[in-house]
């Protein structure tokens, strides 16, 4: 009985010491999804899923070959209908053969970043270590790489960045230009936790050849499966709603609900978006895409992809179309 005890002691310690000194954005349990769509419909949803933001900042560095250095973070692409918990940060317009190393980590709390490099930057790539004949232009940080006291759920984080490029033969520390951070605090990096949507969930009338994927009042994330028989319709509700489109043809509708905003990567098929009273970036594929406007007095980014592209609509002033025509 006393073994029993004792085991049971010493196995409780373990795991909370152990928690204490490796806990991650992966270590805590996510809210439960939401059940009802924008409708007010019961829908099945299985969980929620961390999820980073994603944008492109400058970088220190000069122009090269006409072009202004980035850095985008992205999620990494989903796999099986489902995110991979990472995050992929690539340099744009810099040749990945200039790149000699990559440093990333990101904290819970910009004013206090660790100081060693080892413990600043939870991951490092160096270029000398890659396989012959590899270029480096990208590096990959994960949810559970991420150190937290608790949830990241919803949460604003601190981004530490920082490459080693050859410029001129010149070996240059490069770090993010941004009026929001510096290269020794870092950036603001949120985190959220959206309801992970990634099927269908709504009937359609008879002879209707659509597949209709109901969103939330809350964050959704949509991710729209490479099998979809029928053209996939969205109907996009309040919250911030993030949608991976696949190589079909997804119909969007944004134009009634008014959310927090949203962000679309549209990839293959001839895509359609009714944009609605919220901030929204829109990123078309190869397909010929179109996109519906209202002026609301919000910034929208519309990038057009390979495809012939047309926008038409009411504006704002700030508004940014790149490669698409206006239409009547």
């Amino acid at each position: 009985m006393k073994l029993a005890l004792v085991v049971a002691l010493a196995g409780t310690l373990c795991l909370v010491w152990g928690d204490a000194l490796g806990n991650t954005c992966a270590s805590f349990d996510l809210p439960d999804p939401e059940v009802v769509d924008g409708e007010g419909r019961i829908i099945e949803i299985e969980r929620r899923v961390l999820w980073g933001e994603s944008y492109c900042k400058e970088l220190t560095l000069d122009q090269l070959n006409g072009k202004t250095p980035k850095l985008c973070v992205r999620n990494e692409n989903p796999k099986d209908k489902a995110p991979t918990g990472c995050l992929r940060l690539s340099l744009r317009h810099v040749d990945p053969a200039m790149i000699k190393e990559l440093r990333v980590g990101i904290h819970p709390d910009c004013s206090s970043i660790p100081t060693e490099v080892k413990d600043k930057f939870q991951r490092r790539r160096n270029a000398t270590k890659l396989t012959p004949g590899k270029k480096m232009g990208a590096i990959r940080i994960c949810f559970d790489e991420i150190p937290a006291a608790s949830t990241c759920c919803e949460t604003e984080q601190c981004l530490v960045f920082e490459a080693i490029v050859e410029v001129a033969g010149v070996d240059t520390k490069v770090t993010i230009k941004d009026d929001a951070c510096s290269s020794d605090e870092g950036c603001p990096y949120s985190i959220g936790c959206p309801n992970l949507i990634n099927e269908a969930n709504k009937d359609c009338v008879p002879g209707c050849a659509l597949d209709i994927w109901n969103g939330t009042n809350s964050n959704d994330l949509f991710i729209v499966s490479e099998d979809e028989v029928n053209d996939a319709y969205l109907g996009l509700f309040k919250g911030y709603d993030v949608v991976i489109g696949s190589e079909g043809t997804e119909i969007i509708n944004n134009e009634y609900y008014g959310g927090d905003g949203s962000t679309l990567f549209l990839k293959g098929g001839n895509d359609e978006v009714q944009m609605g009273p919220e901030e929204e970036k829109i990123y078309f594929g190869k397909g010929d895409d179109f996109a519906e406007s209202i002026a609301d007095g919000l910034q929208d980014r519309i990038y057009g992809g390979e495809g012939v592209n047309q926008a038409k609509g009411t504006f704002d002033i700030d508004d940014i179309l790149k490669n698409m025509a206006l239409g009547q």
